[in-house]
């Protein structure tokens, strides 16, 4: 079994790093103002990409370009267009643990490829730096690129330091698009993120005589897919200590069980679908027995029974091989499961000078009605079903710190998924 624990560690460790080129057609346009059509490595990048990998045909030689190298490239199977750019960019802190009081804005020169948003009456344009910070930009067509700045700081407020935000970018949009009063009347409620300045500038772009806007990005927010699944599943329990005699000398094997589960998956926006996360409500079974006959000249048989079923949620973080047929896939999660049914055991048939004597007795009491696991995944998807192979270690079953168990399952588990991927 730790064999089985190492390998599935070292699988959700590797599969990540393995090489996953996603050639796909595309339209480069050189900062000479030449045009190249051929194939890039789109990655569907959640960071903007510092440079592109680029080839005229599928066996021509690997080119590569940065921001300097192109003014624009535009791959049209997913909507997807960068602009290349020497830019202000704001680095000053965003998370909480990293403001001081009175934070300021931290202007840099830096060049970028900036994902395009909006092209029309006024350019909207994306960045998500080296620390994952997102920053928004504005340009009216052939001017200078501006970034909309908002600023997270500290104030001390009754001797705690709280966090407080200075909204720059709602001025900055009043003189962008003041001159249109749809979009004017929006600027008061809308937030620093794709969906509300895109749909500002999608109103002011109506302000414009009709005129249709040369780009409109896809907003990724990520989705939601429903499905089923049924498992196999071996099951054991392991007693390290106990009060209880009869458990002194147990040594479970794996007794079969099954389980039927409804689950939902979220596909985490970019990266080409490689990360999600998991999740699913399972009912199971878990029922171990084992039986000894003929143990001595008085015991007859005797036998210890675990008879237990579980409402589990399951929950996963995984890693998703974004091509091929057949995507391999590792999950990392934990378990969390309710007993509606918790029975326990112990029958025994003596045999004293001929005159038959039978005993049972509860096994375990009381038996804990809850259950916490870690839960490993090995498996791969073709289309909308899925098979993966699970290994769960959990807390047990008793209550008792005279009586400490682990649980240990392996599952097979096929499922299947009512949208593609």
């Amino acid at each position: 079994m730790k064999k089985a624990l190492t390998l599935l560690i070292f699988c959700f460790a590797l599969l990540p790093l393995t090489a996953q080129n996603n050639w796909s057609s595309a339209t480069l346009v050189k900062t000479e103002g030449d045009t190249l059509r051929g194939l890039i490595d789109f990655q569907n990048w959640r960071k903007n990409p510092s440079r592109i990998q680029f080839r005229s045909t599928s066996q021509a030689t690997q080119e590569s370009f940065g921001p300097l190298d192109l003014q624009s490239f535009w791959v049209p199977e997913e909507s997807v267009h960068f602009q290349g750019a020497v830019v202000e960019v704001d680095f000053s802190p965003f998370a909480t643990q990293q403001l001081t009081v009175d934070q300021q804005a931290d202007f840099r020169l830096d060049t970028v490829f900036l994902r395009s948003v909006f092209l029309g009456a006024v350019n909207l344009y994306f960045l998500r730096d080296r620390d994952t910070k997102e920053h928004f930009f504005l340009q009216r067509p052939g001017g200078a690129i501006e970034e909309l700045q908002y600023l997270r700081y500290l104030e001390e407020v009754g001797g705690k330091k709280v966090v407080k935000t200075k909204d720059i970018y709602k001025t900055q949009l009043l003189e962008y698009l003041g001159d249109c009063p749809a979009a004017r009347n929006l600027i008061a409620g809308v937030r620093y993120r794709e969906q509300d300045l895109l749909e500002i500038l999608l109103t002011y772009q109506t302000c414009q005589a009709g005129a249709e806007p040369e780009f409109v990005g896809k907003t990724d927010l990520g989705r939601f897919i429903f499905g089923v699944a049924a498992a196999g599943i071996l099951s054991k329990y392991d007693f390290v200590a106990s009060s209880a005699p009869t458990l002194d000398e147990v040594e479970f094997e794996y007794c079969p069980n099954f389980g039927i589960a409804a689950s939902m998956e979220y596909i985490l926006p970019r990266n080409r679908g490689k990360w999600s996360f998991y999740s699913e409500l399972m009912w199971k079974t878990k029922h171990v027995l084992l039986t000894e006959e003929n143990v001595n000249a008085i015991i007859a048989k005797r036998e210890w029974e675990l008879d237990l079923s579980y409402l589990c949620l399951n929950a996963q973080f995984r890693y998703n091989y974004p091509t091929g047929r057949i995507r391999p896939f590792v999950g990392l999660g934990f378990s969390y499961g309710y007993a509606t049914k918790a029975n326990s055991r112990y029958y025994e048939e003596r045999n004293i000078i001929g005159i038959p004597d039978v005993s049972e007795s509860k096994l375990i009491s009381p038996i804990r009605k809850y259950e916490l696991g870690a839960l490993l995944t090995l498996g791969a998807r073709h289309g909308r079903f899925a098979l993966d192979a699970r290994y769960e270690i959990g807390n047990g079953l008793s209550p008792s710190i005279d009586l400490r168990s682990t649980s240990n399952s392996i599952f097979l588990v096929l499922s299947y998924q009512f949208a593609d991927r």
